[in-house]
C-alpha cells in the first residue's frame, strides 16, 4: 500500500501538476480536473455528505488523485484549484430556475420592486412551536428607520405564517403603529399557500401598486425564516 502511495505521489508530481476547476452546488459538487499529462477527468460528489467526509471538494480531488479518504494532498502536486458556487446564488436570483435566455452574455435584470430588505430574528416550526420568539424591539427599530428614510409601504413574509400568523400580525400592528400606509402580510394576500418565495412575491406586488408611488420595503425571517421588505 505505501510503496502504491508513493508511485502515485511521483506520478502526480510530474509536470505541470493537477488543475482542479470547481463548482460547488447546493446540492452536487462537479469536478474537472487536468492531469500533468494533459489528460482531462471528471468527478462528482453531494455537496453534504457528513457520513463519508466533511468537504465535497477535497473529497473530489483526493478521488481524481487515487488518494485514501483521510490521506493529506501534496501541495506540489496541485497547480492550482479554482472555485465556484452557486449555493444560496440560485434562490435569490433565479428562484425558480427560469432560464429564457439562457445563453445571453448581458443579462439586464428587472428593477426591483422594493427599495430595502431586512431580516429579524423570529421563527416558528411547521407544528406551531415558538423556536425562536420574535424581537419586537428590533422589528420597531427597523421599521423605524425605514419609515424616516421615507419608506411607506410594506410587505412581510414569514415562514410558516399561513398557519401560526401570530408574528406576523404583531409586525403589521407595528408597522401601522409607525405609519406605513401600506402593510401587505403574506398571511393575508395568500392565506392558503405555503410555500415562502411565492408568499414574499406576492407579497412585495401587493405592497407595491398600493402605495400610491411611495418606495416600499419588505422584511423577512433570518435564512428563509420572517422577513421585511419595504
Amino acid at each position: 500500500m505505501e510503496q502504491g502511495q508513493a508511485r502515485k505521489a511521483r506520478q502526480v508530481q510530474a509536470g505541470d501538476g493537477w488543475q482542479f476547476w470547481i463548482d460547488r452546488g447546493g446540492t452536487f459538487t462537479d469536478i474537472v480536473a487536468r492531469r500533468p499529462d494533459g489528460a482531462l477527468l471528471t468527478h462528482k460528489l453531494l455537496s453534504e455528505n457528513p457520513d463519508h467526509y466533511q468537504d465535497a471538494a477535497i473529497a473530489d480531488i483526493r478521488a481524481l488523485l487515487e488518494l485514501e479518504p483521510d490521506a493529506e494532498i501534496s501541495p506540489h502536486c496541485v497547480a492550482a484549484v479554482k472555485m465556484g458556487t452557486t449555493v444560496a446564488t440560485n434562490a435569490l436570483r433565479i428562484a425558480y430556475q427560469n432560464r429564457p435566455r439562457l445563453f445571453d452574455r448581458h443579462i439586464v435584470l428587472p428593477e426591483l420592486l422594493y427599495a430595502s430588505a431586512t431580516e429579524v430574528d423570529e421563527r416558528v416550526g411547521a407544528h406551531g412551536e415558538v423556536l425562536v420568539p420574535l424581537d419586537e424591539p428590533q422589528v420597531r427599530s427597523e421599521l423605524q428607520a425605514r419609515h424616516a428614510r421615507g419608506l411607506r409601504s410594506l410587505a412581510v413574509v414569514l415562514m410558516h405564517a399561513y398557519r401560526y400568523p401570530a408574528h406576523e400580525k404583531a409586525i403589521g400592528r407595528i408597522a401601522r403603529d409607525i405609519g406605513f400606509a401600506q402593510v401587505s402580510l403574506s398571511l393575508e394576500v395568500r392565506p392558503d399557500d405555503e410555500t415562502g418565495v411565492r408568499h414574499g412575491r406576492r407579497s412585495t406586488c401587493d405592497s407595491s401598486p398600493t402605495a400610491n408611488g411611495m418606495t416600499a420595503a419588505s422584511i423577512a425571517a433570518k435564512t428563509c425564516g420572517p422577513a421585511m421588505c419595504s
